[in-house]
C-alpha cells in the first residue's frame, strides 16, 4: 500500500470515474491534523456528538470505528482515527492521533471491512515506532522520524542569501 500525506477525499484530480477509484484502491491517506469539532455522523444535528469527544477516549494503539464519508464527487471513503502515541508521552489530549482514510469498495455495502482497517492501523502503528521524542514540535503525529530527515536535507541547502544572489544581476 501507498501512504499519502493528507486526506484522500479532497484530491483535485478526482474525475468521478470508476478508473480513478481503481488507481487509489491500495492508497491510504494519513492526516496529522483534523477538525475535532466534526460530528460523528453526517446525520447529526446541532448538539450531536463531535469526533473530539470520541478521540479523548482512545488509548495507545486503539482506533475509532470506521466512519463512512462521501465527497463532492459522490465517492465514498472509510475514515477512522488512530492513537499512535501513549497519552503520557504527549502534552495535549489530541496529540498523537492521526486521521486515516481509505477509498471504500463500491461492491461492499458497508464500504470498508473492519479487518482491513485493523490491519492498516497495525501497520501505521508500527511506522510510528521510530521517533525522536520532543525534538520537533510535530513529532507526536509523525509516522517516521521526519525531523531527522528534514534536518539532514536542509543542511545540504544553500542559505537564503546565496540562493537569492544567484538571481541578482550586476547592473554596473
Amino acid at each position: 500500500m501507498l501512504i499519502v500525506d493528507g486526506p484522500l477525499q479532497f484530491i483535485r484530480q478526482d474525475t468521478g470515474k470508476p478508473e480513478f477509484a481503481d488507481m487509489f484502491y491500495n492508497v491510504v491517506g494519513v492526516s496529522k491534523s483534523f477538525d475535532p469539532m466534526l460530528p460523528t455522523s453526517s446525520k447529526s444535528k446541532r448538539g450531536g456528538t463531535q469526533i473530539g469527544a470520541e478521540l479523548l477516549k482512545l488509548e495507545y494503539g486503539q482506533r475509532t470505528p470506521v466512519f463512512l464519508k462521501e465527497n463532492s464527487r459522490h465517492r465514498k471513503f472509510g475514515c477512522w482515527y488512530l492513537r499512535i502515541r501513549p497519552k503520557n508521552r504527549v502534552t495535549g489530549p489530541l496529540e498523537g492521533i492521526i486521521k486515516v482514510e481509505k477509498m471504500a469498495v463500491e461492491e461492499d455495502e458497508d464500504g470498508l471491512d473492519s479487518s482491513v482497517a485493523d490491519n492498516i492501523s497495525l501497520w501505521l502503528l508500527n511506522e510510528g515506532s521510530p521517533t525522536c521524542y520532543g525534538r520537533d514540535e510535530r513529532w507526536a503525529s509523525h509516522l517516521y522520524p521526519v525531523y531527522l530527515t528534514e534536518t539532514l536535507i536542509k543542511a545540504s541547502f544553500e542559505s537564503d542569501f546565496v540562493f537569492i544572489s544567484n538571481f541578482k544581476r550586476n547592473f554596473r
